[in-house]
């Protein structure tokens, strides 16, 4: 991709393009913490990899991708954001991606389909009941702010067959083939514009929007806890990401590795 093919401001203007590495969120991590260096990174830079040997998801899963069908990348950012606010980071990005998705999926933004694409708290993407995109953001904090944090994504973009998981991607949803790069710039222009959505603090609207999406939001489901299987539903995302699930007229908070949904 040539340099500053991007019609962004400031995503993505630094551009690294690695045909192998252990994992993009690695050497975004890796490279911020030298901020000094030569080989440092610029707010918002990206660095893609059309395979990764050490892809990682969340709960230290192992997050595998066919080499050169799918897109694996990582965000560079400084938000200079407090740490209570970190999970505006998870709405903005999920809601970028499905900014950049929706309309080339056939779906308008102002319908809300009981199924088709939907954010998976924490920070998946769904397409109806099966993973199209998963999302892993790790943070450097200094007092109590994020000075600086990787955002990577993984989307499912040609791959057609995969292994032991419930997943599935844009060629399949689409029977079509999908120009990475394309999408590429497309979650990279929406992405800035949700980020100066953010910094501009507009965090109710972004609330609303991604309530709006979420995945088995306000409808009851089966759920599992340490406590056993229960039906519930979701009724809210707290600012600092953890789940509410009403279960017999009691809500109960969850924080990631403590539910499980049940299909």
């Amino acid at each position: 991709m040539p340099i500053n093919s991007f019609n962004t401001q400031f995503i993505g203007r630094q551009f690294l393009h690695y045909p192998v590495c252990d994992s993009t969120n690695a050497v975004v991590m890796q490279k911020l913490a030298t901020p000094q260096s030569e080989h440092s990174l610029e707010n918002g830079a990206i660095v893609m990899a059309d395979f990764q040997t050490a892809g990682r998801g969340q709960r230290d899963a192992r997050w595998t991708a066919s080499p050169g069908l799918n897109l694996t990348f990582t965000i560079a950012l400084l938000p200079n954001l407090p740490v209570q606010q970190q999970f505006y980071l998870n709405i903005i990005t999920t809601l970028a991606i499905s900014d950049s998705l929706k309309p080339q999926l056939g779906e308008s933004l102002s319908e809300q389909p009981s199924r088709r694409l939907k954010i998976k708290w924490p920070n998946d993407l769904y397409y109806d009941d099966h993973k199209l995109c998963g999302i892993l953001i790790q943070n450097n904090l200094k007092v109590n702010m994020i000075q600086s944090c990787a955002i990577g994504i993984g989307l499912n973009v040609n791959q057609l067959h995969f292994d032991g998981v419930q997943a599935t991607s844009l060629k399949t949803i689409t029977k079509s083939s999908w120009d990475r790069y394309a999408t590429l710039k497309e979650i990279a222009l929406h992405f800035e514009e949700r980020y100066f959505q953010l910094k501009a603090m507009e965090l109710t609207q972004l609330k609303k929007e991604y309530l709006a999406q979420l995945y088995w939001y306000n409808t009851f489901h089966s759920f599992q806890d340490k406590d056993g299987v229960f039906q519930g539903r979701i009724i809210d995302v707290l600012e600092g990401g953890e789940l509410l699930v009403e279960r017999e007229a009691i809500v109960k908070q969850y924080q990631l590795k403590e539910i499980t949904y049940l299909y």
